[in-house]
């Protein structure tokens, strides 16, 4: 997957130099700011302790909490905003998530999306954001966030689940009963050579033909060298990407724009051939 010109090496090279980390996006007063927010804190734990209040002493550990969360947003919202400026895509903060219907996207409550970055490349609709849900009930209960990107293609197709072994999507899955994950239609389709130590593949009954026009040998050793880190998902008119983390390095994105883009030049003219 090497660049196809000097336009795309020098845009790699600038989106390698991004930083979502919330330390280096602060600006000095918002760094000036967060000392003098420490200082009061401080100054209220001290009182709490001369007035044995333990309430009051509670207070700085919320507001540190609720700190550290808006911290982290701003930081992924300037992450992405910057990506977007880079690559001359439009860049919007949230999004209903009901505007992508692949099943992996359906799982959990409260879902949403987040610091949604849209453009094209070679003619094909492209997205990027960050995805929100909340799985499981009781102790079990958790958020889970994520890094996400959609390539368009001109093509219907039956659902393929590819999922890199690493991720566990299957446990986050089965703590949403809500999620159709796998239905009775869909099987596991075992592949040539090493392919199986990466990746499970799961296919509509009777749909492996279809899934080897995609999955062709040189497509598959693509994959293991550059997709490890990423589960694909086809559904309909779309291919989705998802990483297991939310990307906030620009080590991390530029693998991810660099797979969405060979995956739109290598495989989505493929996908548009199949009957």
């Amino acid at each position: 997957m090497e660049n196809d010109n000097l336009g795309d090496q020098n845009l790699e090279d600038s989106i390698k130099k991004l930083d979502g980390n919330i330390f280096h996006v602060a600006k000095m007063y918002e760094l000036l700011l967060a000392a003098l927010f420490l200082a009061i804190m401080l100054a209220i734990v001290f009182a709490a302790a001369l007035l044995k209040n333990m309430i009051l002493a509670l207070v700085p550990f919320y507001a540190a909490a609720v700190a550290i969360m808006y911290l982290k947003k701003m930081s992924r919202n300037l992450f992405m905003q910057r990506f977007a400026l880079l690559a001359s895509f439009d860049y919007q903060s949230e999004a209903p998530a009901e505007s992508l219907d692949a099943p992996y996207l359906q799982m959990g409550l409260n879902r949403s999306l987040q610091d949604i970055v849209s453009g094209t490349y070679q003619s094909y609709p492209l997205q990027f954001f960050n995805y929100n849900c909340v799985v499981g009930s009781g102790k079990s209960r958790h958020t889970i966030t994520f890094t996400a990107a959609r390539i368009g293609y001109k093509a219907t197709l039956s659902r393929i689940f590819l999922d890199a072994h690493h991720h566990y999507f299957t446990e986050d899955a089965a703590l949403s009963l809500n999620t159709p994950f796998l239905d009775k239609n869909e099987e596991f389709i075992k592949l040539e050579g090493d392919f199986n130590k990466y990746f499970t593949l799961y296919a509509p009954k009777g749909y492996e033909i279809e899934t080897l026009q995609i999955l062709t040998p040189d497509i598959m050793e693509d994959l293991i060298a550059y997709s490890k880190n990423f589960s694909l998902e086809f559904y309909g008119s779309n291919l989705y990407i998802y990483s297991r983390k939310v990307i906030t390095s620009g080590k991390d994105l530029c693998q991810l724009y660099d797979l969405v883009k060979f995956l739109a030049a290598k495989v989505a003219p493929e996908l548009e051939r199949i009957k």
